[in-house]
């Protein structure tokens, strides 16, 4: 069925019951749709066992993390200590479709854009979110963002890769926090409250190597 030619709406797109009753659907032979039911419930279940593996990589890394640094005495710094700390300056439909490099907004998917503004390594923090469930990304090179998206470079020649776990395993808390209605966000002085471990150089590589290869793992 195609039923964009009964929408109505500029902003929210919607269709109405009546304008769509009479449409009519072609059915397969009820063979044919036990065979399609068949497949689709496979697919189900690949896809429920794949889930199930992501969360317990996810759970490895976070065992792996409290093993190695958790209550070891290492020093703890807030954020001002930890990143230079800075925006975008683009608005997010700046966007350009197949464009040379990585746009960075406040959504989860990697838009692209041909102009960059950003040539380093960094973390990318979502400033903003409808529902407060904010993301963090890694890169490493020429790179554009949106001007809620934070751009965080480390102070000091730490692991980005053990920061970025930190401030994923904080997500649930920024949420919390974030302030907003309609849509939520994160202040410089909500984020200036969260705190680091800073543990060894050679340790912050371990772990470092430890997620590498659990990250691989996920995509295989």
């Amino acid at each position: 069925m195609h039923l964009e030619k009964y929408f109505t709406g500029a902003t929210i797109p919607h269709i109405y019951f009546k304008d769509y009753k009479n449409e009519t659907f072609n059915l397969e032979a009820l063979e044919r749709q036990k065979e399609i039911v068949t497949v689709l419930e496979k697919c189900e279940k690949v896809i429920e066992y794949r889930k199930r593996e992501l969360n317990e990589l996810d759970s490895l890394i976070k065992a792996r993390f409290v093993e190695m640094f958790y209550e070891k005495g290492y020093p703890v710094l807030k954020w001002n200590d930890v990143f230079i700390t800075t925006t975008g300056k683009l608005d997010s439909n700046a966007s350009v479709e197949k464009g040379a490099y990585p746009f960075f907004t406040c959504s989860k998917e990697l838009l692209r854009i041909d102009t960059y503004a950003f040539d380093q390594e960094a973390l990318l923090l979502a400033g903003n979110n409808a529902a407060g469930k904010y993301d963090v990304k890694y890169y490493a090179g020429k790179f554009n963002a949106y001007q809620r998206t934070y751009v965080l470079s480390l102070k000091e020649n730490w692991s980005y890769r053990l920061f970025q776990y930190q401030l994923e395993d904080k997500l649930e808390y920024l949420q919390q926090q974030s302030l907003g209605g309609l849509t939520k966000y994160l202040t410089l002085k909500i984020l200036g409250e969260l705190e680091f471990v800073i543990p060894p150089e050679e340790l912050q590589s371990e772990f470092e190597i430890f997620v590498t290869q659990v990250t691989k793992s996920k995509v295989v």
